[in-house]
């Protein structure tokens, strides 16, 4: 062993080990017993000699003390001053200095090492504010490093410079701090309550993981440019120790975090931070923090409590902490004379949030970030707030201001349902209108109406919990329940009224669609249609509206040709009708099936669909349209089309609804899809997580889109070689199909994607095992020249070849090599796969011929795209020429 391999790691290489952390952190005895546990001698001897090495130099352990290994021996000129550009610590090279304070510099950083490419921002911490115990410092940076979250920028590497002061690497997020990124956007109190919601989340994960941050302020809170919430500055942070305290003190709430269940999480009392020596903005601190008393979880929420002053007061707070003066005293509410932000929310309920998190007394505030992230989001929906004493005036209040105030939120199950009483009504006015129809369908319309209004008010009155005998406390109907006794409802009134019954049955199937609870939608859509076919005096419109509303079902469940018939029956009806409304939506829907059939007329359908949204001067629909339009831009090829249409999506969807929409995710997932394609995975993963988390927060972990964004983030990583957490993502996407979309085309891809994994590590037994359970699976639903299955039937032919079964993968192969060129056309290069397998058994089959012109071609075909392939693609085809002709006593060309 080498004088360097006996020292101790050196940061940013080792430093970070876990092993090494853990056992530098324990007492003698148990350190040693930890280590004679460590079954791999190999890692046990590697250990052993850090630990010697770090042990026999006390310098090591001491503050200042200069770490040996790969240092900045080279890079810092003066170790009091800067780093200079060009200087390296560690694999990353400095850029510039971005910003300096009390506490250190920050850098601007990139990867020095050529793996691959990354801008970081290095914290390089002075020397008067380092630990003392460095086994605590590597313990707490483990734990750092293993925060992942999508609104917390990722902590990658930590260590010591040269002269002992440690040094974190950070994620380099490009964005402004969030009160000037809400004043210079005009973002009214819910979109900056909305940006809150996601910094309690990433706090809330934080305190989940028993770390709390300390300095939340609007500088440590940074808005990118696609509006993406970043909490800066976690690297300081400090990991609370549950055993420490009492089990008596209640700062934290057990029920939100149950990795904080054992007793409040306070720090030591040997590390406690003081004012003067603790890492803190005093006008951003907490009155424990600036007294010097023990500082929890409860900080951060008084922290959080501070930034939603600021943010709907658009001013900073005067507090007097100045000097160290100690805040006492609690904060008026945000002044809405002085406020330039317009506070369009229920006042009383916004003061008593506020109120409650800046309490004075630890205890009486919100018990966990969770809680007030709850109560924000009840402020944004109208829903009590915990902030307030509960009574049954104002939780009628709430409960009937916020059904009132949702009732143009399509996405809110309840509000979807209540809102059918205000459409109805005033439809109502609309139909007593007999220049549009004749007095007698006016009559039934008006009629149809009053019923449906009664059917929902005897239905909102059931669930009034004050009016129900034998209920002991107020509590509100979930959706879900809602919805469910609607339909159950309608299984035996309105009998007598089959149009009325025809309209509830469709308006209810369309809510369970859109929640993705297909299996429940698709009886009542059904009966919905039926009705109307089958009762005389049925408007046309209507039974159109009926049959494209069962054709978006049918679509959504992978019956792609049922959809078909349905839809288009609905377009005839719009065109008969001279129904441009209905037109544009019917046109909307059959654009998106025919992109999922691989039709080439779906980009001219979606553009006939466009322009009448436009003509009608229906500007929402158009990001979404612009979406689609990508989607089959993309799937024709046509890249720099996709992506034109992709970006304007993108930014309009993100104007109109905000940067957390699921419309918005959707857009992100597009984005990462001609990623994707290009080969730009790491590209991808981002926007794919995003996506992800938006998705999760909008329509909850069993939506099937989150089930569809996890097979993409497969992919991408598959792509990558990360095998595992493409198999994890896998999993989860078939999981979460399973669920509602069982015989979905899309778990025929899924199986597909994991038989790739197989195929990689080398196991095309199972690879088989499963591209045959995918091709099964593909072909309930889609037609055999499918683009799906004819890249399935090639990997089936693949692994069987590698199987040494000949004579069942012969067939497989010719099969996709004639569907991918009647589908792609001859010149594309995907044909050179099959090409290249078929051009092997040819020649032991002693056609020679066919075998060199097979192998010619693919060549050919991969040279002309050399620039979209990796080389590797390009050199195992023309490799596979020339060996074919050397074996022939011939010389490659």
């Amino acid at each position: 062993m080498s004088a360097d391999e006996s020292r101790p790691p050196a940061p940013g290489r080792s430093a970070l080990d876990p092993d090494f952390a853990e056992l530098l952190g324990l007492a003698p005895q148990a350190r040693a017993r930890r280590l004679e546990g460590i079954e791999d001698a190999g890692r046990r001897a590697e250990l052993a000699s850090w630990l010697a090495a770090a042990l026999e130099d006390d310098g090591f352990l001491r503050p200042g003390g200069a770490l040996r290994g790969e240092l900045l021996d080279d890079a810092l000129a003066d170790e009091d001053g800067p780093l200079q550009p060009g200087s390296e610590l560690c694999a990353y090279r400095i850029v510039a200095e971005i910003g300096a304070g009390g506490m250190g510099r920050v850098y601007l950083g990139e990867r020095a090492d050529g793996l691959f490419e990354r801008r970081v921002a290095i914290k390089v911490v002075h020397l008067d504010h380092a630990y003392t115990d460095l086994g605590r410092l590597l313990r707490e940076q483990q734990i750092l490093a293993e925060l992942v979250h999508p609104h917390i920028a990722q902590l990658y590497d930590a260590g010591l410079t040269a002269d002992g002061s440690p040094y974190i690497v950070m994620e380099h997020v490009a964005g402004e701090a969030i009160d000037d990124y809400c004043r210079r956007r005009g973002r009214d109190a819910r979109g900056r309550l909305r940006l809150l919601v996601d910094v309690c989340a990433a706090v809330a994960t934080a305190h989940q993981r028993l770390i709390v941050h300390r300095d939340l302020k609007p500088s440590n809170i940074l808005v990118d440019a696609s509006g993406t919430v970043k909490l800066l500055d976690f690297g300081i942070a400090r990991i609370l120790e549950p055993e420490s305290l009492p089990s008596s003190s209640s700062a934290v709430d057990s029920t939100a975090a149950p990795a904080l269940s054992r007793s409040a999480t306070q720090l030591r009392p040997a590390t406690t931070l003081h004012h003067g020596r603790s890492w803190l903005t005093p006008q951003y601190a907490s009155p424990e923090q600036l007294a010097g008393r023990p500082v929890t979880t409860a900080s951060d929420v008084y922290q959080l409590g501070l930034l939603a002053w600021e943010l709907l007061a658009d001013r900073r707070p005067e507090r007097g902490v100045a000097d160290g003066e100690r805040q006492e005293r609690e904060l008026p509410p945000p002044s809405r004379s002085a406020s330039g932000v317009r506070l369009d929310l229920p006042l009383a309920d916004l003061d008593a949030v506020v109120a409650k998190s800046l309490a004075v007394d630890p205890r009486e505030r919100y018990r966990s970030a969770d809680r007030l992230a709850d109560d924000l989001l009840h402020l944004l929906e109208g829903r009590p707030v915990l902030a307030r004493r509960s009574n049954r005036l104002y939780r009628l209040r709430r409960f009937v201001g916020r059904h009132r105030l949702a009732s143009a939120v399509a996405a809110t199950v309840t509000v979807l349902v209540i809102g059918l009483t205000a459409a109805f009504t005033a439809r109502l006015a609309a139909e007593r209108d007999a220049t549009r129809l004749q007095a007698d369908e006016a009559e039934q319309a008006r009629l149809e109406t009053e019923q449906v209004v009664v059917f929902l008010t005897d239905l909102f009155r059931s669930t009034d919990p004050y009016s129900r005998p034998g209920v002991g406390r107020a509590s509100e109907m979930s959706a879900r329940e809602l919805l469910d006794r609607s339909a159950g409802r309608l299984d035996d009134a309105l009998s007598d009224q089959p149009l009325v019954r025809a309209r509830l049955l469709s308006e209810l199937g369309t809510i369970y669609r859109q929640l993705g609870l297909l299996d429940a939608a698709e009886p009542l859509l059904r009966e919905s249609l039926r009705l109307r076919e089958s009762t005389p005096g049925a408007r046309p419109a209507d039974l159109a509206t009926s049959r494209l509303s069962l054709g978006r079902h049918e679509s959504q469940r992978g019956r792609f040709e049922e959809a078909a018939v349905l839809i288009d029956l609905a377009v005839a009806d719009y065109r008969r009708l001279d129904d441009r409304r209905g037109l544009a939506s019917a046109l909307e829907v059959r654009g998106n099936l025919e992109n999922s059939r691989d039709e080439r007329g779906a980009i001219d359908t979606l553009n006939e669909s466009l322009a009448l949204w436009q003509e009608l001067g229906v500007v929402e629909r158009e990001g979404d349209l612009r979406l689609f339009l990508a989607n089959a831009h993309a799937k024709a090829g046509r890249v720099a089309e996709a992506r034109t249409q992709r970006e304007a999506a993108q930014a309009l969807l993100e104007a109109r609804l905000g940067p957390s929409h699921p419309s918005v995710a959707a857009a992100l997932v597009g984005v990462a899809d001609l990623h994707t394609l290009e080969g730009q995975n790491r590209l991808s993963l981002p926007l794919l997580e995003r996506a992800l988390a938006i998705y999760e927060a909008s329509l909850g972990p069993d939506d099937f889109r989150v089930a569809t964004v996890a097979n993409n983030l497969g992919v991408a990583h598959n792509q990558l070689g990360e095998y595992e957490a493409a198999r994890a993502y896998f999993e989860r996407a078939l999981a979460g199909y399973e669920r509602e979309r069982v015989n979905h085309p899309d778990v025929g891809q899924i199986l597909n994607n994991l038989g790739t994994i197989e195929w990689a590590l080398g196991r095309p037994a199972a690879a088989a095992v499963l591209y045959r359970r995918a091709l099964a699976q593909l072909r309930r639903t889609l037609k055999e020249e499918h683009i799906a299955i004819s890249r399935t039937v090639f990997n089936l032919g693949e692994a069987l070849l590698a199987l040494g079964r000949t004579e069942e993968a012969r067939p497989l192969l010719e099969q996709s090599l004639t569907n991918l060129g009647a589908k792609l056309g001859a010149d594309h290069v995907m044909l050179s796969w099959p090409q290249i397998y078929l051009a092997g058994i040819a020649e032991k089959s002693g056609e020679l011929e066919r075998a060199e012109g097979l192998l010619r071609r693919a060549v050919a075909l991969r040279d002309a795209a050399a620039a979209g392939l990796d080389p590797k693609d390009v050199e195992t085809a023309r490799e596979a020429l020339a060996s074919y002709l050397r074996r022939h006593g011939r010389s490659p060309p």
